[in-house]
Formats: structure tokens, C-alpha cells, sequence
């Protein structure tokens, strides 16, 4: 999980600001950190809910997560407004930010520089009218504020967009078509889409963030700016905007553009390298929303301090062994950390997703198991494990890494996330009618008797069946139906306390 941050941060806060507990399941044991009260509402030491918020999967497995709801909103409203200036639209955004605050400002606060502001106005019918109005008044590359409000009362939404309204119009800033903003909303999300159809065309398109003080916005944007600008070339479209506001600052996001060379991975490597070195030389974080990852990680180990990295090292580092799916390495087999399942299971899953609406959500999987309990058939099974042939006819195949899946059953109970090996229970031809009534057990890890559910283990696994169907792991259905599974092992490094 990452500290990230939607595009209506500025009106529902971070995501960690709205996480209120979370468990982990880590190879020591299973944490459970927060849930007595609101997010932020302790003194109970150090907030180490934040530290597995942003551990991006080093410290273990998050399985369960409650977050706070916010009400749904049925009143909205875009505006358009125009800036002279990019370094202008800083001055009003941060007065909006700081003068208006949380739950006043608008949800979802946009502002582009002058090429980003070009590509939204040449993209809305009323936006080329507007260009030429702006070029009357003298401002040839203005810069636009795209906003949105969003409320449950009508009364309260139009009050704060005439607070907000007071706020624009003291910078300096001039109304435009309130079209131009629904039509960038109303099309925010296909820019991932294009992105892949200018690569395929041979256009090299990539993005990155930061974020800094609202004193060092105008230095920082054209630095790094002027970074990307220098490894892109001369015939390439650097532009930033600005998507979320703080009280002490705001993030800058940047797209380029430019021809793809004979070797893009490297070309990407120069620009990030060059635009990382920029950021963290000139007081931004390396990264607002994005996270760290591997792209990230020496930045983040600068901003981090070597007293910061010290104290992280209070954990210990333990490997892991993961599971793969499908023939190949983790480049072309599926990577999975938990279980796989084939038959029932599978079919239950399949059922429960396609459930009727009617059906509740906590009920569908209940769902799910009892359409399987009336469609499904025991079927011939040939487990190949490690050059051994087992054969069974059978319900269910369960190969886990781990051993827990569905909310905590125990599906595989003696398996071990590093021991090399993977673990298989098979679920024999037993009685339509014993399947639902093993449940109590399957959580407690008594099912498996040798007889009725047989368990084995091997590092190599590969199911022969006349029929597969469909494959889970880790809860997600796998397009190809692998028949074949093997560990991996220490393939995976995690934090774990010292001792």
C-alpha cells in the first residue's frame, strides 16, 4: 500500500488520511494497528499505521483495511478560470488553499501551465473561441484553473464557490466557458489510453511528479522543467500542472512528449535520472503520489537521511518465497504470494463475481459456494509433483505458498512462505452434501485427513485434468488457466522487527 492521493484530495484528504486500521500478516505474525479512533486522533507514541501505509509491501501482506466514508455528493459545478500567468495561478491557488481551507476550496483544483493549458483549450469546441479572446486581452499563453465543487446541499456548494469566487478574482483571474472544465472531466481518464496509442505510433510519452513548499513552486517548476526540457530535445512538449493543494504547498506533475529513440528504456532512464537529480538538488520530494518502488528508491533513500535509513534498518530483512503460475520465469508466469486453486473454489469465485445485483455483498460468495454445490462434479485429477504422479478423482486443488485464503481459512495448514516448497490439498470424491459441512474445519485447519482431503508437497506441481477451467490466485482470476505451478524461493524481501 502506498501513501497516494486521489485527484479530489483537496476535498476528501489523502488516502491515509482516511485509513483508520489496517492488519498486516507478516511472517512473524499478524498487526493490527488502529480502529480505537479517528485516524489522527492519538497520542499513543509514534502513528506506526503510517509506516504500513508506506511500506509498499516490505513489511508483509495488508488483508484487512477500514477506511472512513465520506457521504456521497448530489451537487456539482465546474469553472474555468484564466491566469497571465502560471506563476499567478500559484498566488490565487495557494490563497484558495490557505484563506479557504478544507471543505471550502473546491474538491478538485487543476492548474496548467501554458503548453498543458494550449492542449486543453485545442481539445474543447468553446476552447479555441476562448484562445482568441484571451490573445485580445494580451494574455498569449495563459494559464488555466479547472475546478470542480462537489456537496450534498445546494445552499452550502454556492457559498463556496462565492467565497472562492471573492479569492480568483482579487489575484486577477478572469472567468472562462465553464465547458472547457466538464470537458476535460468528463475526459480525464482516456489520457492513459492515448499514451498507448502514441507509443505505438513511435512517440515517446512518459509522466512524473513532485511536490514543495508554495515559496518554492515557481524555482522548482522550472527547474525541473528545464530538466526534462534539455534530455527531451528541442522538438519534443514539456507541461506541467498543478493537481493538489496543501496549506504549506502543492504538487507539480509533469507529461513529455517527444520522438521515441532505438532504445526507449534507456531513453526513459536519461530523462528520469536527469529530472530525480533536478527535484531532489531543489528542496521537492521525489515523489507526491506516485511512491517509491524501485524508480524512486535512491531519491527516496536521500530524502530519507542516512539517520532516517537507520532507523528503518531496525528491521531485519527476511526472504520470502513466492509461487509461480504457468510455464517460465516471473517475467512471463504469474507471480503469486498466497494460493492457487483450481475446481470448486474457482467455480465459487467465478459465480461470485458475476452475481446478480440483487445478491449483497456480503453474501456473495455464500452465493457463489452453493450454485457451485449444485453445478459442480468431481472430476479425474493427475497431480505430478516433483516426477511423482498422484491420482485422485476430485472436488478441489489448493497449491499455496501460504497457507490462509477467503478470510482466513486454512485451506493448506502446514504450508510455509520459506521453505522452498509449495503446498497442495486436494479435496477427493466426497459426498456433495460434506463439502459445506467441512467448513468449520477448513478454517481451523482440521480438515485434512489423509483420506477424504489429502495433502502434498513439492517444489514442482503440474495438474492433469480433461477439463481446468478456471484458475485464482491470490484471489484473481489468471487468463491462461496455468496448469503447471512451482516455487520460487527467497524471491521476495520483506522487513520483519529485529529480534
Amino acid at each position: 500500500m502506498t501513501r497516494s492521493s486521489g485527484q479530489a484530495s483537496s476535498g476528501y484528504g489523502r488516502f491515509e488520511q482516511n485509513v483508520v486500521a489496517v492488519t498486516l500478516a507478516t511472517p512473524e505474525g499478524e498487526l493490527t494497528l488502529g480502529g480505537r479512533t479517528p485516524s489522527s486522533a492519538t497520542a499513543a507514541g509514534p502513528k506506526l499505521i503510517d509506516v504500513l501505509i508506506g511500506s509498499e509491501g516490505t513489511l508483509g501482506v495488508i488483508t484487512e483495511m477500514t477506511l472512513q466514508l465520506h457521504e456521497g455528493p448530489t451537487e456539482f459545478a465546474y469553472e474555468t478560470w484564466a491566469f497571465d500567468s502560471f506563476t499567478d495561478g500559484f498566488d490565487a491557488f495557494r490563497a484558495l488553499a490557505q484563506d479557504l481551507g478544507h471543505g471550502v476550496m473546491p474538491d478538485v483544483s487543476r492548474l496548467s501551465d501554458g503548453e498543458e493549458s494550449r492542449t486543453i483549450l485545442a481539445q474543447s469546441a468553446q476552447g479555441l473561441a476562448a484562445m482568441a479572446t484571451f490573445a485580445a486581452r494580451g494574455a498569449r499563453e495563459p494559464s488555466l484553473g479547472v475546478l470542480r465543487w462537489e456537496d450534498t446541499d445546494r445552499t452550502t456548494l454556492r457559498r463556496r464557490r462565492r467565497q472562492a469566487h471573492r479569492v480568483l478574482r482579487a489575484s486577477g483571474a478572469r472567468r472562462a466557458p465553464a465547458a472547457i472544465a466538464e470537458h476535460w472531466i468528463s475526459h480525464r481518464f482516456r489520457g492513459p489510453y492515448q499514451r498507448d496509442h502514441l507509443m505505438d505510433r513511435g512517440i515517446f510519452v512518459e509522466t512524473l511528479e513532485t511536490a514543495t513548499t508554495w515559496a518554492n513552486l515557481p524555482t522548482l517548476y522550472r527547474a525541473v522543467r528545464d530538466a526534462i526540457s534539455a534530455e527531451v530535445g528541442p522538438h519534443a512538449v514539456v507541461q506541467c500542472h498543478v493537481s493538489h493543494l496543501y496549506d504549506g504547498g502543492a504538487s507539480l506533475y509533469y507529461t513529455f512528449f517527444c520522438r521515441e529513440e532505438s532504445d526507449p528504456l534507456a531513453q526513459w532512464r536519461r530523462v528520469k535520472t536527469a529530472a530525480s537529480d533536478v527535484i531532489a538538488a531543489h528542496g521537492g520530494t521525489i515523489t507526491h503520489h506516485h511512491a517509491v518502488g524501485t524508480d524512486h528508491r535512491a531519491w527516496a533513500a536521500d530524502e530519507m537521511g542516512e539517520l532516517g535509513a537507520q532507523l528503518l534498518a531496525v528491521a531485519r530483512e527476511r526472504r520470502l518465497d513466492v509461487g509461480l503460475a504457468g510455464d517460465g520465469g516471473p517475467s512471463t508466469a504469474t507471480v503469486f504470494l498466497g494460493v492457487a486453486t483450481l475446481g470448486y473454489d474457482s467455480m465459487a469465485n467465478t459465480y461470485a463475481n458475476d452475481a446478480p445485483r440483487a445478491v449483497p455483498s456480503s453474501l456473495v460468495y455464500a452465493y457463489g459456494g452453493a450454485r457451485t454445490l449444485v453445478h459442480a462434479l468431481p472430476r479425474p485429477l493427475t497431480l505430478v509433483v516433483d516426477g511423482v504422479t498422484h491420482e485422485f478423482t476430485g472436488w478441489n486443488v489448493a497449491i499455496g505458498n501460504s497457507g490462509r485464503f477467503g478470510a482466513g481459512m486454512r485451506v493448506n495448514p502446514d504450508a510455509s512462505m520459506s521453505d522452498g516448497l509449495l503446498d497442495v490439498t486436494v479435496v477427493t470424491d466426497i459426498p456433495r452434501w460434506r463439502y459445506p459441512a467441512m467448513l468449520p474445519r477448513l478454517f481451523r485447519g482440521t480438515h485434512v485427513d489423509g483420506v477424504r482431503v489429502r495433502a502434498l508437497r513439492g517444489r514442482d506441481i503440474r495438474v492433469i485434468t480433461p477439463h481446468v477451467g478456471d484458475v485464482y490466485a491470490d484471489g484473481d482470476l489468471l487468463e491462461a488457466s496455468p496448469t503447471t505451478f512451482r516455487a520460487l524461493p527467497d524471491a521476495l524481501r520483506v522487513l520483519v522487527p529485529a529480534p
